[in-house]
C-alpha cells in the first residue's frame, strides 16, 4: 500500500519506489534481528499453521501445492475477469485505459497490495521450509524474479505477459540454477550467469 501510494499519488516511478522501500525494510529487518539469523522459535509458533506449510502431503511438498493453486487462481483472474483486463490495459497504455473509464490508480494500488500480500505469504513459506530466518533472506532474489518474468515473455514496459509464461520462466531459472550447482559452477559465476541471462 505504501508503494502504491507513492506510485499513484506522488507519481514516482514504480521501479525506484520498490527498490527504495526494499532497502528500507531490509535495514529494518537487520535492526530487528541485530544482524543475526533467527532459528529458535517458541513451541506455540512451531505448532502453528505457518510451520505446517513447510511439510508435505504424501510426497508432494505443501509449497508446491500452494504455488500451483496460486498460479491457477492468477491465470483465471488475468484471463477471465474484468480486473485482469484492467491490469493489461493499465500496463499497456495508462492514458488509453483512463480514457476508457478504468480507474488506473485503483488498479495499480490493488496490484501493489496483492503483490505485498503474496510476498508476505512467500516469506511465511520460506520460514516454514527453512525453519529459520537468515539475515540475508531473499537478498539477490530480485534479479532472479526479473529474469524469470522476462524469460516468460513479460514486457518491462507493461501490458504484456502471461501467468503460464511466468511459470515457465521461473521453471527455466530453477533448472538453470540447479544445473549450475550440479555442475559445481562456483557461486560467484552463478550470479554472473544469471545477469547474462
Amino acid at each position: 500500500a505504501v508503494n502504491g501510494f507513492f506510485v499513484t499519488k506522488a507519481n514516482m516511478p514504480a521501479f525506484i519506489v520498490t527498490l527504495g522501500t526494499m532497502q528500507i525494510f531490509r535495514s529494518i529487518a537487520y535492526q530487528i534481528s541485530n544482524g543475526k539469523s533467527i532459528s529458535v522459535f517458541p513451541d506455540s509458533a512451531v505448532q502453528s499453521w505457518v510451520f505446517k506449510m513447510g511439510g508435505s502431503i504424501g510426497v508432494i511438498p505443501i509449497q508446491v501445492i500452494i504455488m500451483l493453486a496460486l498460479f491457477v487462481i492468477a491465470h483465471f483472474a488475468m484471463k477471465k475477469t474484468t480486473f485482469g483486463y484492467e491490469i493489461y490495459a493499465t500496463g499497456g497504455n495508462r492514458r488509453a485505459a483512463d480514457l476508457a473509464g478504468i480507474n488506473t490508480s485503483r488498479v495499480k494500488m490493488t496490484g501493489f497490495m496483492l503483490t505485498g500480500a503474496l510476498c508476505a505469504l512467500a516469506g511465511l513459506i520460506s520460514i516454514a521450509y527453512l525453519q529459520s530466518v537468515p539475515t540475508t533472506a531473499g537478498s539477490g532474489r530480485e534479479m532472479d524474479v526479473i529474469a524469470a518474468v522476462i524469460l516468460g515473455g513479460a514486457s518491462l514496459s507493461g501490458g504484456r505477459g502471461t501467468i503460464l509464461g511466468t511459470f515457465l520462466g521461473a521453471m527455466i531459472m530453477s533448472i538453470i540454477k540447479n544445473g549450475m550447482v550440479l555442475l559445481k559452477v562456483p557461486v560467484f559465476w552463478q550470479t554472473g550467469f544469471i545477469g547474462v541471462i
